[in-house]
């Protein structure tokens, strides 16, 4: 499998333990949490010894007596009281503020925490508890170096914190974020914690694992964890934490992290990728691209539509924003397919009956198709259109262009756009984007800059 399958490390007790147990990732129990195989190295035992008492177990609950519905880990970064984890740990707890608190343990007392500020796309959150502490952990802004050893503290599957040692791999690039790759067991629970160098000096903040891999974690960079607390003190905290707030700042978070990387697309304007002769532009960072098989079965569909497939490519990103799985938020697809042959006209060459020569089995767009039962609280109705357009370098497509509002979210949109070339002698491609949890103005740029890019090599 080419994409990343993620799992975000804290735990959600009445949905994600049930989802990690149906697809055979089953959370750890006491009886056989003697396999994980945590650190021993004096360097651990050492760097356990400074950090332990600076972090803690943080649950979410709707009463301080109540059963938890999720928890994870968290840390002190001020020593007036100011906790850092992930967002996914304390997700609830903003969505349903009335409803559900957090909580940070400390030597056995239960303290509730202010939610004071979050990003949604660095997975990030700083919580303030009404206790002191002599000390905090030191953040260093720097990223560590490839093979660089951490030390990862948490609370694994709730049992006692525990550290695990790993080296620190490169950065792995999402269309929206950026963590650093660790080779550490890390483990559900362990969300939220720090990971340490020798120095005792917080490198990262714990926050996912690569399904069915080998130890394979990732980290988000202190610097991101920097930036939040920077924002904090320039911005001060969120006034009064609501639903309606929340979802607020979601979309201006999503908004802005989606502008940067459309913005950092077409202003680098890298060199073009070659797919059979198809000049197409290079896809924004984090997103990856692979040659997809080209199956009997889709041969013989292009050959019912009298077209002789070259080549296919399909790009994508994998992880998205850690929201509802209802909300789609930060996904980028795109593919390619290259055709040998022309495509047959019809006599009357006018717009309309140009837009006949394309089979309409391939302009027919499944993005909004598969609409569950509950999405329509989620989605507007999805509004499609036809255009034919010539683009820079005079090739003709026609275009189909589907869009879809988020109800929560007024600047973000869901966007599908397929292009079909229309030369009569050949080659021709069709190019297909997809962007879920983008601004109007971000999807006009992007698809404008896509089809624009598009030429054939030449001889």
């Amino acid at each position: 499998m080419r994409s990343h399958s993620l799992i975000l490390i804290s735990l959600t007790l009445s949905l994600v333990t049930a989802a990690l147990t149906a697809s055979g990732d089953a959370p750890m129990s006491s009886g056989n949490a003697s396999r994980l195989q945590y650190a021993e190295s004096a360097e651990a035992r050492r760097i356990y010894q400074i950090a332990s008492p600076l972090v803690f177990p943080i649950q979410i609950s709707a009463s301080r007596d109540s059963p938890k519905l999720a928890y994870g880990t968290g840390f002190v970064v001020r020593r007036q009281g100011l906790i850092a984890t992930n967002f996914h740990v304390i997700e609830r707890a903003v969505i349903e503020p009335t409803r559900y608190k957090p909580f940070v343990i400390v030597d056995g007392m239960k303290y509730e925490a202010k939610i004071l500020d979050f990003s949604i796309t660095a997975d990030l959150a700083l919580l303030k508890i009404e206790r002191p502490f002599e000390r905090e952990l030191e953040i260093r802004d720097e990223l560590p170096e490839v093979g660089e050893k951490l030390f990862s503290v948490g609370l694994p599957e709730d049992l006692s914190m525990m550290i695990t040692e790993g080296n620190a791999g490169g950065m792995d690039r999402d269309l929206l974020s950026e963590n650093i790759v660790l080779s550490s067991p890390l483990n559900p629970g362990m969300s939220g914690g720090p990971s340490f160098d020798y120095q005792g000096r917080v490198r990262g903040v714990n926050v996912s694992i690569l399904r069915k891999s080998q130890n394979i974690a990732f980290i988000v960079p202190a610097r991101q964890l920097r930036a939040l607390v920077d924002h904090l003190d320039g911005n001060g905290a969120i006034a009064q934490l609501t639903s309606r707030a929340a979802f607020q700042i979601f979309d201006a978070q999503i908004a802005e992290a989606s502008h940067r990387a459309v913005t950092e697309m077409v202003q680098t304007k890298a060199e073009r990728r070659k797919i059979s002769g198809l000049l197409a532009p290079t896809p924004p960072l984090g997103v990856k691209c692979w040659e997809y098989p080209n199956s009997g079965l889709m041969v013989k569909s292009y050959q019912a539509m009298k077209l002789s497939l070259r080549s296919m490519q399909v790009c994508s990103n994998s992880r998205g924003i850690p929201l509802d799985p209802k909300l789609k938020l930060g996904f980028w697809s795109e593919g390619y397919a290259v055709f040998g042959n022309g495509l047959s006209l019809p006599e009357k060459r006018g717009m309309d009956h140009a837009f006949e020569a394309v089979p309409k089995l391939m302009m027919m767009d499944d993005f909004f198709n598969r609409v569950k039962e509950d999405e329509p609280d989620h989605y507007s109705l999805p509004r499609c259109s036809n255009h034919l357009i010539q683009n820079a370098n005079k090739i003709r497509f026609r275009v189909n262009l589907c869009v879809r509002g988020y109800k929560a979210f007024p600047r973000l949109f869901d966007v599908a756009l397929k292009a079909m070339s229309l030369s009569e002698t050949g080659p021709n491609a069709l190019a297909i984007y997809r962007m879920s949890g983008i601004s109007n103005a971000d999807a006009q740029q992007v698809m404008s800059y896509a089809l624009d890019t598009l030429a054939w090599e030449r001889p």
